[in-house]
């Protein structure tokens, strides 16, 4: 959790008003005790609801028409309990697919040590090299918007088992998912459920 903590930043809390120094402040005990209830989650694929819940928070864009949805910016602050859970089981996905080299070498952001102008400055050599040699470079270049909120549940849930990635994790993760609960918030009004 430590470890964790010292990664995440002072990102703003969730609708329990939780923040990430609020936990980095607990005594030693108090983090043993939510290892315990972390511990105890991952195990049996049950999450807290509380830790899951969410709302949604349109913030206004710079010079955008703000009577159209396209002049916001939608975030969605998640209580930092939950997103702390995330974050290392986040983690222990990421070290189990490394370990067992799944990931392509060439995937480049968001993984540990492999930044994304990694694979920019290889596309640039290529086409160097092959300007040089007189040979074509032809590129695709694809920006999948909202990549991450897009990818079909069943889908998601399917490649995780043929990674072979733990039945624990995909268990967990599949819970943190189907039970998110987000309400949208506009200053201090909150749609009902």
């Amino acid at each position: 959790i430590r470890t964790t903590l010292k990664t995440s930043g002072s990102t703003a809390p969730g609708p329990d008003g939780i923040r990430y120094k609020d936990i980095t402040d607990l005594s030693k005990d108090d983090i043993e005790e939510l290892v315990k209830e972390f511990n105890v989650s991952i195990q049996d694929g049950e999450i807290r609801e509380e830790w899951l819940h969410s709302y949604l928070l349109p913030l206004l864009k710079p010079n955008k028409d703000h009577s159209q949805i396209a002049g916001y910016r939608i975030i969605a602050p998640q209580n930092t309990t939950g997103k702390l859970l995330e974050k290392i089981m986040a983690r222990r996905l990421a070290w189990d697919l490394e370990n067992r080299h799944i990931l392509p070498p060439t995937l480049g952001g968001y993984r540990s040590g492999k930044e994304t102008w990694c694979n920019a400055a290889v596309f640039t050599y290529d086409v160097f090299e092959g300007f040089h040699a007189g040979i074509e470079t032809c590129a695709a270049m694809v920006d999948l918007e909202d990549a991450y909120n897009r990818v079909p549940y069943d889908y998601l849930m399917h490649q995780l088992i043929k990674l072979q990635v733990h039945p624990l994790y995909i268990r967990w993760i599949a819970a943190a998912l189907f039970k998110r609960k987000v309400v949208l918030r506009c200053g201090s009004w909150f749609l009902n459920r």
